[in-house]
């Protein structure tokens, strides 16, 4: 069946009036984190992973189109039917006949919130170049020193390096080396919880770690990278993916603090932050190895 072009002309005003068609994301449907992982490794995680399920949805694609494109064709049924000189009509048949005609005039709305609608949980590393730190024990036996990974977290933290000192020595462990008194720091943790996760780091290898949950959408628009606002509260300790272990993560923020993921922190390119999923795939995860709740990792 053919229309004139003054009825398509009105089909597609309707079109153009309506609001487009969208998909709907059942409740029970939700993005795994392999999938999530693997999109970020693009440059644009938000667009591979929404192209890769539109591909993979095609047919539901397609039913809405011509489900939008036959809602619009009966809107005018009286003018088509007059037109075509016909009682009867198949607009579901009659919209496929017109669908590359009118698919200018229609676009299906991905609803990437409503799918993307997940929490991911993250670690974000500390990385310097001085390396990282081996277990409480074995840090200890030499003496700790203010030059070293220890004195990049404390500076990282804001602590006042004349306090750690102190609070070393009054706990009857040996230090060396300057350690400047910097009083008017705003520490962003509490010196003795900090001092709690330093006493119990069980393993080597360990890295100052933050934990922080966000959304699967703005993880996936924004990428690891850029400005991460973490609110007081947030789990501060030390770990090991590597080895499967470190410290309590007992210790919280006691202040907002932001982390850029572009930019060094420190002196060196290799003073910076790195965030990633906490997904076990090629290291271990802090959630299977503490056995805790996707709670652990939000303040």
């Amino acid at each position: 069946m053919e229309l004139s072009q003054t009825l398509i002309d009105k089909v597609i005003k309707e079109m153009e009036s309506r609001t487009q068609p969208e998909i709907y994301w059942d409740y029970n449907v939700s993005i795994d984190t392999s999938s999530i992982v693997k999109a970020l490794d693009k440059e644009e995680p938000l667009f591979y992973l929404s192209d890769d399920i539109c591909e993979r949805n095609m047919d539901y694609i397609y039913e809405l189109e011509i489900e939008f494109i036959q809602e619009c064709l009966e809107s005018i049924s009286d003018e088509i039917e007059e037109e075509l000189d016909c009682d009867f009509i198949d607009y579901n048949k009659l919209a496929n006949e017109l669908r590359d005609d009118l698919l200018d005039y229609v676009l299906v709305e991905f609803d990437t919130k409503g799918l993307f609608r997940g929490t991911e949980n993250l670690r974000i590393t500390m990385y310097a170049n001085t390396d990282c730190m081996n277990s409480f024990w074995f840090e200890s036996q030499g003496g700790f020193s203010y030059d070293s990974y220890l004195g990049d977290c404390i500076d990282v933290l804001q602590l006042n390096p004349a306090s750690v000192k102190k609070l070393l020595v009054e706990k009857g462990y040996k230090v060396y080396g300057a350690w400047p008194n910097k009083p008017r720091r705003n520490p962003y943790v509490n010196l003795n919880d900090f001092w709690i996760e330093l006493e119990n780091i069980c393993c080597p290898a360990v890295n100052l770690t933050l934990l922080y949950q966000m959304g699967q959408y703005e993880l996936l628009k924004d990428g690891l990278k850029g400005k991460i606002i973490l609110s007081e509260g947030h789990r501060v300790g030390f770990y090991s993916s590597w080895q499967g272990g470190g410290s309590p993560f007992d210790m919280k923020l006691i202040r907002p603090m932001t982390i850029d993921l572009d930019k060094p922190w420190g002196k060196t390119k290799y003073d910076h932050f790195g965030m990633k999923v906490d997904e076990e795939n090629n290291d271990y995860s802090i959630k299977s190895c503490y056995g805790v709740y996707d709670s652990f990792f939000s303040n």
